[in-house]
């Protein structure tokens, strides 16, 4: 099996590390894979990377950027065209270079599915327009379509996609990795933490530290929050200065980026993780705090919802409303008995995003297609 994507570990994102579990565990079944990506590191600034040696099949090819598009749909990698032989082609993204190589895999006869790992986002007519031309010069003609979420799946029938060709398969967990961390946990009173990319828009970062001003100065509870992703753009400078802004520069710490255990560390060590996102398709960093015992709060946007089952496996709150945030964020802080209800909680539900059984269905959806 052959996974395409532009970019690939040590890169850091939710579609990176779905690939490298993904085929783990699918070459510890006996099913052979191979990933096909490019030497891009980061989109914005535009960095490359030389991989180091990978345990399993890895082929790197030059990134090359022709059009300035943002989140790297401008990114082109034109070797990958010769690298598709295996017996399924496997793609990943929505609008990424890979996902048109179906033609290539059609030339030479081979199956082409494709995870889209999409989200709606926001609808204005850019968007809308984007999105059509996608689904028509991609996603139409694949032979199967992955969606990690029924949202998702929901969102691709909307575009016109056959509902036949969509399966939905979520992102999943390693629970193994979790366990050591688990059982070491800290929980240290009063700490939140955000891991993931520091996309101010996105991630809403700008709603959290006012939600975290409200905790501070309105509520007068003690809170520290912690901050773990890579840097986009000049998030970290606008950061501080929304930390000036609302006097929470002293309950503010920003990690960068931090290697694997220290972050998991981190998650297991918080009380709480939170993630006020604006538009996030699923949230792989929710099942990592589920998994380790640590409750959540997020925001009611995109997959988010269906992952916590409605609020039953964490905290949802009101998008873009940094007092209902508040209210989340005090309600875990201040009362253990929420604290361990959604720390057990959420330990029990998290079991059916193991990898084990997420490669199972991809590899039930491999069989049909052969």
């Amino acid at each position: 099996m052959v996974h395409l994507t532009d970019r690939y570990i040590p890169a850091i994102g939710g579609v990176e590390s779905h690939i490298f579990n993904l085929c783990k565990v699918l070459n510890q079944k006996g099913i052979e894979t191979e990933v096909i990506t490019s030497d891009i590191y980061s989109v914005n600034p535009l960095l490359y990377i030389r991989r180091p040696k990978d345990t399993m099949s890895v082929k790197t090819k030059r990134g090359f950027r022709i059009l300035p598009l943002p989140q790297g749909l401008g990114l082109v990698s034109p070797g990958m065209l010769n690298e598709l032989n295996g017996d399924i082609i496997h793609a990943h993204g929505f609008g990424r270079f890979p996902t048109f190589l179906w033609w290539v895999a059609k030339s030479k006869r081979k199956p082409f599915i494709i995870t889209t790992h999409s989200d709606a986002g926001r609808q204005h007519l850019s968007k809308r327009i984007f999105d059509l031309i996608v689904r028509r010069l991609t996603i139409q003609n694949a032979d199967a379509i992955i969606a990690v979420s029924r949202h998702e799946k929901n969102y691709l029938l909307r575009l016109g996609v056959e509902e036949s060709k969509v399966t939905v398969i979520p992102n999943g967990v390693n629970l193994n990795e979790m366990e050591k961390f688990r059982n070491n946990a800290m929980h240290l009173p009063d700490t939140i933490v955000f891991a993931g990319r520091m996309d101010i828009q996105h991630k809403g970062l700008d709603i959290l530290l006012q939600a975290l001003s409200i905790l501070v100065h309105q509520r007068h509870i003690k809170a520290k929050l912690y901050l773990a992703g890579p840097e986009v753009g000049s998030s970290y400078a606008k950061l501080f200065r929304l930390a000036r802004q609302y006097d929470v520069l002293s309950n503010m710490v920003i990690l960068g980026t931090l290697k694997r255990a220290s972050l998991l560390k981190l998650i297991s060590d918080s009380t709480l993780l939170v993630l006020p996102s604006r538009i996030e398709p699923f949230g792989i960093v929710i099942l990592e705090a589920m998994a380790l015992g640590t409750p959540v709060v997020a925001s009611a946007v995109g997959g988010i919802p269906e992952l916590l089952s409605g609020g039953r496996l964490g905290m949802l709150v009101k998008p873009e409303d940094p007092y209902c945030l508040a209210d989340g964020m005090q309600q875990i802080l201040l009362d253990r008995s929420k604290f361990r209800k959604y720390s057990e909680i959420a330990l029990e539900g998290v079991k059916a995003y193991s990898w084990d059984k997420i490669a199972e269905a991809t590899l039930l959806l491999y069989k049909s297609i052969l």
